[in-house]
């Protein structure tokens, strides 16, 4: 468990196994707080803390420690992952943002931190200085500042890595910066992450850009899951995609005709159900242990189901009244684009030996 260094709160842990954080209690508002956090040898941890932001202003976060433990820092406004900012790699890394009154960010932020699995245990020093109410209390008329620099893109992480990363990498931070453009943000034309799987990725996917730049791979039951979500979406977007009579439909006009018909069609899709049930089964059981605490696989795996769902029943009832067609219509591009990362980061080799996990 994390070790305050001063007076502490115990906060209650995230669900799906995340640890809590134990935070130092600052004696006035506009004072830093201030904890540690242990991350175990070989494993890979996240931590989660909600900040209370009663004032417009700055908000910045600095983690310090030794040894080389890639990590990932995400700040999350009051409106939930859309809007977050993030940053990932070595320590030390600074996080910084602001809390602005007009886009309705005042009140309970979230800080994420989560650290990649690595050789050896290490200790980060967190720093975080929020905006101080006492110089805000009277907050002056706003007005245009244009020498204020806009939040850094989501896609910075992989911008900067693909400039100096090795050939054998590329192909995964492109898919990873691809899907990072595309990630919902306010006033962006991608819709909100209803399934709420697309933060938790993005996350994981700078997070292991950052390990690729010190050669740790990913172990194998990570690799191999992360082949088999692949998998699996390839086979609902053919399901989506086909034009067999007996998949697409539509159903044949006479009762007795349509009845075999269907039983045929639950034959042929048997195998697809199955296959999720499976990808579903080896997520719950944690098939990869270094994925046991992320939410986000789960996740997607169900909002894979709901799609293949929607794709199913389409051909039975038409597309307007087939369950999840708006969730399908805004998550599928989504989830389109986070196979490409995933088959890419799950077959990335080094050119040479590296420190890839057993």
């Amino acid at each position: 468990m994390p070790r305050a260094r001063t007076s502490i709160l115990t906060l209650a842990a995230r669900a799906a196994g995340w640890l809590g954080l134990l935070l130092a209690v600052p004696a006035l508002a506009a004072d830093p707080l201030r904890y540690e956090v242990e991350i175990p040898d070989g494993e890979a941890v996240t931590y989660s803390v909600p900040l209370d932001v009663r004032v417009a202003g700055p908000i910045v976060v600095r983690a310090e420690g030794a040894g080389r433990r890639a990590i990932a820092l995400r700040l999350e406004p009051p409106a939930g992952p859309v809007g977050a900012v993030r940053r990932s790699g070595l320590p030390p890394l600074t996080l910084e943002t602001s809390a602005e009154p007009e886009a309705n960010e005042i009140g309970t932020w979230r800080l994420v931190l989560r650290a990649q699995p690595g050789t050896g245990s290490s200790t980060l020093h967190v720093r975080i200085e929020l905006p101080d109410s006492v110089a805000h209390r009277v907050p002056p008329a706003p007005t245009p500042d244009v020498s204020t620099p806009p939040r850094a893109p989501a896609t910075e992480w992989a911008a900067e890595r693909r400039q100096t990363a090795p050939a054998e990498h590329q192909a995964f931070l492109a898919a990873a910066e691809q899907f990072a453009v595309a990630s919902p943000r306010p006033g962006h034309e991608v819709p909100a992450d209803a399934c709420r799987w697309q933060a938790g990725l993005e996350d994981y996917l700078a997070a292991s850009a950052a390990a690729l730049r010190l050669g740790v791979y990913p172990p194998r039951p990570t690799r191999e899951l992360l082949a088999s979500i692949a998998a699996a979406v390839d086979s609902v977007a053919s399901l989506r995609t086909t034009d067999d009579p007996l998949l697409a439909g539509p159903a044949p006009r006479d009762p007795q005709l349509a009845r075999a018909w269907r039983r045929a069609r639950a034959e042929r899709l048997a195998p697809l159900e199955e296959e999720l049930d499976e990808l579903r089964s080896a997520v719950q059981r944690g098939h990869a242990p270094e994925l046991r605490d992320a939410s986000w696989p789960g996740l997607l795996v169900t909002c894979l189901t709901a799609c293949e769902r929607f794709f199913d029943e389409r051909a039975l009832t038409g597309e307007r009244r087939a369950t999840n067609r708006d969730l399908a219509t805004a998550q599928w591009p989504r989830i389109v684009a986070a196979t490409q990362a995933l088959r890419a980061l799950a077959v990335v080799e080094p050119a040479t030996t590296a420190r890839a996990h057993p």
